[in-house]
C-alpha cells in the first residue's frame, strides 16, 4: 500500500512539473507579473499613507527603485545570454565558411 501511494505521489509531482514547464517557457514573464503585483501593493500602501510627500517617498523607495533594479539585473542577464548565443552563431558561421 505504501508503494502505491509513493508511485501516485511521484506521478503527481511529474505531472505538476510538466505543467509548470509547459506554461512558463520564459521565466522572465513570471518576474514581470511579480513586479507588477509588487508595484500595485506599493501603490496601495502609498495611497494610504495620508501625506503626499510620504506617498511619493514610499512609492519611489519601495516601488520604483527596487523594481528598476530587478529589471536591470534581469535584462542584463538576458542580454548577456543573447550576446553569447550570437557569438557562438557567428563562430559557427565562420567555421562553416572556412570549410
Amino acid at each position: 500500500m505504501l508503494a502505491e501511494s509513493q508511485i501516485a505521489d511521484n506521478d503527481i509531482h511529474r505531472l505538476y512539473m510538466a505543467c509548470l514547464t509547459q506554461r512558463n517557457r520564459n521565466p522572465f514573464t513570471m518576474r514581470i507579473i511579480i513586479l507588477i503585483a509588487w508595484l500595485y501593493v506599493v501603490l496601495l500602501l502609498a495611497a494610504g499613507s495620508g501625506n503626499l510627500a510620504r506617498a511619493i517617498n514610499v512609492f519611489l523607495f519601495l516601488g520604483v527603485i527596487p523594481v528598476g533594479l530587478m529589471l536591470w539585473v534581469s535584462l542584463r542577464k538576458v542580454h548577456q545570454r543573447q550576446r553569447a548565443l550570437r557569438e557562438v552563431r557567428e563562430q559557427a558561421a565562420e567555421a562553416d565558411q572556412a570549410e
